[in-house]
């Protein structure tokens, strides 16, 4: 046995916690590069970095093994940005899948982006407040919120009232929805 090969890599693109919509596929290779059909040794997929794979803290799943090949299913990451998986098995060299663009997943939450800042009495922020559609791990979203969704922002400490226009979304979905709004407390 000289190495693991990838015979089916990963969605390239991916949202958090979704399943990815290719699932990958790793086969135990002999010196010569063929599949040792009698390779018997699991063979897990980790992410590289940035997050859990399924969500799972030891952040490794074992692939189904069949014939020197181990198949994948139900995979996905928890968090946005570029990643991969890393493969392995017993005393096997280790392999990287190819990158996946993983974006935010299902919008749970909005979270600010931009805190508001600069307040004088009855003048507009300084800067004006920023807030993002996020799923559950706080990853901003790509799924966004409907054109029709407002979002209403209340003063939570502090004495006065919050002065501001209606916020509503501009954006279409699913493209993820970034409001702000020209605001003053007094």
């Amino acid at each position: 046995m000289s190495a693991l090969g990838i015979s089916v890599q990963p969605s390239s693109t991916a949202n958090a916690e979704v399943v990815f919509a290719t699932q990958p596929a790793v086969a135990a290779l002999d010196a010569f590069g063929n599949t040792n059909t009698a390779y018997a040794t699991a063979i897990n997929a980790a992410q590289t970095s940035g997050g859990n794979l399924n969500g799972a803290a030891a952040n490794s799943v074992a692939g189904t093994l069949a014939s020197g090949v181990a198949t994948f299913s139900g995979l996905y990451v928890t968090n946005s940005g570029n990643t991969t998986l890393t493969f392995s098995s017993g005393a096997l060299p280790t392999t990287n899948s190819a990158n996946i663009n993983v974006s935010g997943g299902t919008v749970t939450k909005l979270v600010w982006t931009t805190q508001p800042a600069n307040a004088t009495n009855r003048i507009v922020f300084g800067t004006s407040p920023v807030l993002k559609t996020a799923d559950r791990f706080g990853n901003v979203s790509t799924f966004g919120l409907t054109t029709t969704q407002n979002v209403y922002v209340a003063l939570s400490a502090g004495t006065g009232r919050w002065w501001a226009r209606p916020i509503t979304t501009s954006a279409r979905a699913p493209a993820a929805v970034t409001v702000s709004s020209p605001s003053e407390i007094s």
